[in-house]
């Protein structure tokens, strides 16, 4: 061989080993990555504090949703009960009874029902 043929060969050594050797570290970082993900799915505790903060803020968004409905409920039914008050201000004494008569006859219902409830059976 020539020295022309020896320095051919060295560059094409030196480069299949910068290849190798290339594979070889994207190999190692690919494995990590493997190892890391592996460590994250048998990490039990890792596991179960992610569960827990997953379920409190789910608890935590039920809640602001109920507020939130809560306060629009009592919103509309200060709506509805200052309406009501501006009717009743106007109104006659029999139109007066006629809107009161549902809700006497409902807490005269509740009234049976309680008693008969409490009542004992012989």
């Amino acid at each position: 061989m020539s020295n022309n043929e020896k320095a051919d060969t060295s560059k094409n050594d030196s480069r299949g080993v910068a290849e190798i050797e290339a594979d070889i570290a994207r190999h190692r970082a690919e494995l990590g990555q493997t190892v890391d993900e592996l460590s994250a799915r048998f990490d039990v505790k890792k596991q179960a504090k992610a569960q827990v903060e997953n379920a409190r803020q789910a608890v935590q968004d039920a809640s602001t949703s109920a507020a939130d409905q809560a306060k629009s409920v009592v919103h509309s039914v200060e709506d509805q009960a200052k309406g009501f008050q501006a009717r009743a201000k106007q109104a006659s004494p029999r139109e007066l009874a006629a809107m009161l008569a549902p809700a006497a006859i409902a807490v005269a219902g509740v009234a049976v029902v309680i008693t008969l409830v409490r009542r004992p059976w012989r």
